[in-house]
C-alpha cells in the first residue's frame, strides 16, 4: 500500500504533567496522526482499574457510547505514555500501567483504520477536574457492567481477558 498521510480533524493538545503538583502545561498541538507501518492510525488506551471496578468514559462524538480512555500516540510518546496521557485528559485519572499491553483492537475513524494498543492501568488518583470534563462522562462499573456498556466486540474480548487473568485484582474470584 502506498504511503498515506491522514490528518486528524481536530488538533490534539499534548500535555506534560508539571512537577510538585503544578497544573499541567500545554505544549504545541500535533496536527498529524502517527501511522503504524503506513496503514494504521496508531492509538493507545487504558483499562483503568480501582477497587474492583473499571472506568469507562463517553465518546466525544456520541455521548451515549461508552469507551475506554484512548487517543492518538503523539510523536515522541510511547504507547504507554500516550495511554496514561489519555486517561488523564479524558477521565481525570492518574496511575501506573502494567509494563506490557493486554491486547489491541482496530476500528475505523479519521477516514482510516485506528490500531489501539491497550494497557491495564492501576488508578492511584481520581481528579474532580480534568481537561475533558465538560465533554465526557466518567463512570466506574463492575467488569460485567463494562461488558454490557461497551459495543466493540474486540474491546469486550480484551476486558474479558483482563478479568480472566486478574480475578483477585478485580474482586471477581
Amino acid at each position: 500500500m502506498s504511503e498515506r498521510r491522514i490528518h486528524a480533524r481536530r488538533l490534539r493538545l499534548r500535555v506534560r504533567v508539571g512537577t510538585r503538583g503544578s497544573a499541567p502545561k500545554r505544549q504545541r498541538p500535533t496536527k498529524r496522526a502517527t501511522m503504524a507501518n503506513d496503514t494504521y492510525i496508531r492509538q493507545a488506551g487504558a483499562i483503568p482499574l480501582r477497587n474492583g471496578r473499571l472506568c469507562l468514559v463517553t465518546s466525544r462524538r456520541n455521548p451515549k457510547r461508552w469507551v475506554i480512555p484512548k487517543g492518538l500516540i503523539d510523536p515522541g510518546y510511547t504507547p504507554g505514555a500516550a495511554a496514561l496521557q489519555e486517561a488523564w485528559e479524558e477521565a481525570g485519572l492518574v496511575g501506573t500501567l502494567d509494563p506490557e499491553p493486554v491486547g489491541a483492537y482496530v476500528y475505523d475513524k479519521y477516514g482510516g483504520t485506528c490500531h489501539v494498543t491497550v494497557f491495564v492501568m492501576h488508578v492511584t488518583k481520581v481528579a474532580q477536574e480534568w481537561p475533558e470534563r465538560e465533554s465526557r462522562q466518567r463512570v466506574w462499573v463492575t467488569p460485567a457492567g463494562a461488558i454490557r456498556r461497551l459495543d466493540d466486540p474486540s474491546l469486550i474480548d480484551i476486558v474479558r481477558a483482563v478479568v480472566a487473568a486478574e480475578p483477585t485484582l478485580l474482586g471477581t474470584s
